[in-house]
């Protein structure tokens, strides 16, 4: 239920894509290279908050174990969430080079091999998929 709550903030890059794509056809300009990188700068951000461990709240747990746990600095985790944070951290430092390449590339300068709008719109809209779905990931561990 909650993704279809957040399934309108999911799409909004691509109808504010739509819009620009609409009324650069309208005043008959040539498509926007740079809508790749913005997808791919969209990624990144939908994948900070994955790379922080959520704290989690026992109810099963007495308050002196937890007592006793906070007063050594320790902290409750999901420990499949655990698991996930180095994951997410590897696809946020994977996306900034794929995002920091392509914005290159999307300014003419062909830093391995050139690219073409469309080819950088798709590269930009494959890790806004894929950053959705490790939203979604995490948000069911």
């Amino acid at each position: 239920m909650t993704f279809l709550i957040r399934l309108p903030a999911y799409f909004l890059p691509a109808v504010l894509i739509a819009l620009e794509e609409i009324l650069r056809n309208a005043m008959n300009q040539a498509p926007n290279p740079a809508i790749g990188a913005s997808l791919a700068a969209a990624s990144v951000g939908l994948l900070v908050p994955l790379t922080v461990v959520k704290k989690v709240d026992y109810q099963s747990i007495s308050a002196e174990l937890l007592k006793e746990i906070e007063k050594y600095g320790g902290t409750l985790v999901n420990k499949r969430d655990q698991t996930f944070v180095p994951i997410a951290w590897i696809f946020f430092l994977g996306f900034l080079v794929v995002w920091f390449y392509i914005l290159y590339a999307s300014n003419g300068v062909s830093l391995i091999f050139t690219l073409s709008a469309l080819d950088l719109l798709w590269i930009g809209s494959v890790l806004y998929l894929a950053a959705i779905i490790m939203v979604e990931i995490k948000e069911r561990i």
